[in-house]
């Protein structure tokens, strides 16, 4: 009978040393599997990280090409002009047509040969009847005041037509002026319209490719905070499985 106690008394004190070996090995294939998770996510992020960053790198390319596009329509803007650069000197189509006004000399002609033919007829009509001097002479002047009456009619005449050729040239004078100046003015007016519409169709063109400019480097920044975050995540990981495993071997001593 004490031999048969003996014997199972042995036996008893071999079943806890079975169960704590089987715990210890569910132990280790628990951290195997946590160590390949975490490897794997690892692996994920880094990989996240590095395609965000080439997709940062790739868009230096778009940036450069961008801002030297920028640059270009900077540099060939219309430039910037005096729309009256072109207006002349008007000042040869204003003249004083009435400062080149003639005597009525045609008038004073015409009396002087009134007059010498007046008194060639008196004297042959004094020769022809025998009247005294005083008949001819009263005669003469009768005749010579006819033809002055005449001859200040055709000064009156000759002095109103020059007067209006004057008004009519100058007014002549004035339309061209005027016209010269409203052509000035529309050939400046035509220069400013197309200096504005020029100017405002290349500042939208710098307005476009500078929001694409804009957008490219948010893009970049965006990229760029993806891959820290992956990286960064990353670490982490490899902080938890470094700290699991360093619990795992101070738990087996």
């Amino acid at each position: 009978m004490g031999h048969l106690r003996n014997q199972n008394h042995r036996k008893n004190k071999g079943f806890p040393k079975r169960r704590r070996e089987g715990e210890s090995g569910g132990g280790s294939g628990g951290m195997a599997i946590g160590a390949a998770a975490g490897a794997m996510g690892m692996a994920t992020s880094a990989a996240m990280g590095f395609w965000a960053l080439g997709k940062a790198k790739d868009l230096n390319d778009d940036i450069s090409t961008l801002q030297g596009q920028i640059t270009s329509l900077e540099n060939s803007r219309v430039a910037i002009t005096n729309p009256y650069a072109g207006a002349t000197n008007l000042s040869n189509l204003i003249t004083n047509e009435f400062a080149n006004l003639g005597v009525a000399t045609k008038a004073s002609e015409f009396q002087a040969e009134q007059a010498d033919i007046s008194l060639a007829n008196t004297l042959d009509t004094l020769r022809a009847s025998g009247a005294s001097a005083g008949g001819a002479t009263a005669l003469a002047m009768a005749a010579l005041k006819s033809k002055q009456g005449i001859s200040a009619n055709l000064e009156q005449q000759e002095l109103k037509n020059e007067q209006m050729r004057a008004q009519g040239q100058m007014a002549v004078n004035q339309s061209k002026l005027q016209q010269a100046q409203r052509m000035q003015d529309l050939e400046a007016q035509g220069n400013l319209f197309m200096y504005n519409e020029q100017d405002k169709r290349d500042m939208q063109k710098l307005n476009r490719t500078q929001a694409l400019l804009d957008q490219e480097r948010t893009n970049q920044i965006s990229y760029q905070q993806q891959a820290m975050t992956a990286f960064g995540t990353g670490v982490g990981m490899l902080g938890d499985l470094g700290g699991a495993a360093m619990a795992s071997s101070g738990g087996g001593g």
